[in-house]
């Protein structure tokens, strides 16, 4: 059974694409049945790796789940300080702050499914020199995790980070973000640009080049098949729980091969989706999916954006013709680095950031 199948996922996957790339120009201009044949592709493209998940696991370890703790080495003090904060609408957001109070401060914005755990090699290297504080988005870790997809709209994410900046109290801040924590940092250097002195962005296309590239270039589509999938209800929730979070291990396996993250660590990032933030972790590509990015203004302080060339879920054009929202604009290839590039090449990327600096 799991040979046949082997041999027939990669035909079906090889006939849709096939398919979509012909039907591609009808569907950026027809934006309504755009989304609902992206919404049917990411089904498809879920149950396939159903199929994956099945044919790797097993169908007895697929259902199984088990209690996690949380990892002990969370609490070093090496890592930074841990505390908390309540923003105007009540939610508790948690940072770590690693650095003297009164120097130069960087805010570090997570991606998807990571937490403030993923920037440990950034604030090591830079505590000297900056206060480094990594912000767990709401939803995320030990931040509070509201309920709804209005709690994670772009418009909240720009007003935590405001106040985030306002309660360390600065008036500007190094922003760097990665992911989604980029997408994030991107609206808001264009909303307040005020408040962020400069702007590094790790493997995040700008929010409007993204939108573009969503239902106009086959093989973005084809890598955010993801994206249309959570915008189904309960399902996608059902797949990431599969095999104890088997997707994570998926996902994070060129940093296991590379011995950048132990298998302790992988456990850090299934303990809080297994705790409460695996429907807010989704909840942010529903809150954005079809809508207009926030932020209309053009970014102008100097940005500097680091691409890890081997990403799977983000093609190059993402890196093409930013200039029209950017205008001081710096691109690095890194060209082994995978899409978690701040930790599959930690040392590139911090000596990357300090000639920028």
């Amino acid at each position: 059974m799991s040979s046949y199948v082997q041999a027939v996922v990669p035909v079906l996957s090889s006939g849709a694409h096939t398919a979509f790339r012909y039907g591609m120009p009808l569907l950026a201009r027809v934006r309504p049945v755009a989304l609902g044949v992206a919404v049917l592709f990411g089904l498809f493209r879920a149950f396939v790796l159903f199929v994956a998940l099945i044919i790797k696991a097993g169908p007895k370890k697929l259902f199984t789940w088990k209690n996690r703790k949380l990892p002990s080495f969370v609490n070093d003090p090496s890592l930074g300080i841990h505390s908390t904060f309540k923003t105007s609408d009540g939610v508790s957001l948690h940072m770590v702050t690693k650095g003297e109070a009164g120097k130069p401060v960087m805010l570090f914005l997570h991606g998807f499914p990571e937490n403030w755990y993923s920037w440990r090699a950034q604030m090591q290297e830079f505590s000297s020199d900056y206060r480094c504080v990594a912000l767990s988005l709401r939803g995320y870790a030990d931040s509070d995790k509201p309920q709804g997809k209005d709690q994670y709209t772009m418009d909240k994410m720009i007003n935590d980070v405001k106040e985030t900046i306002q309660f360390l109290g600065v008036k500007d801040v190094i922003l760097i973000g990665h992911d989604l924590g980029g997408l994030i940092a991107y609206s808001f250097a264009s909303d307040s640009p005020q408040m962020v002195s400069k702007l590094i962005v790790l493997n995040a296309p700008h929010p409007k080049k993204f939108a573009r590239l969503l239902f106009s270039e086959l093989d973005q589509f084809w890598c955010s098949w993801y994206i249309y999938f959570f915008q189904i209800p309960v399902l996608p929730e059902m797949l990431l729980r599969m095999g104890n979070f088997l997707f994570l291990d998926l996902m994070f396996t060129s940093l296991r091969r590379s011995n950048k993250m132990t298998s302790e660590e992988v456990e850090l990032y299934k303990f809080y989706p297994s705790n409460g933030s695996l429907t807010p972790m989704v909840n942010y590509y529903r809150a954005f999916f079809g809508r207009a990015s926030s932020g209309s203004g053009k970014i102008t302080m100097p940005t500097l954006v680091i691409w890890g060339e081997k990403d799977v879920a983000l093609t190059p054009l993402c890196l093409e013709g930013n200039e029209e929202w950017i205008e001081n604009l710096t691109i690095v290839k890194i060209e082994h680095a995978t899409h978690w590039v701040q930790q599959h090449q930690p040392d590139t990327v911090n000596n990357t950031i300090k000639s920028f600096l």
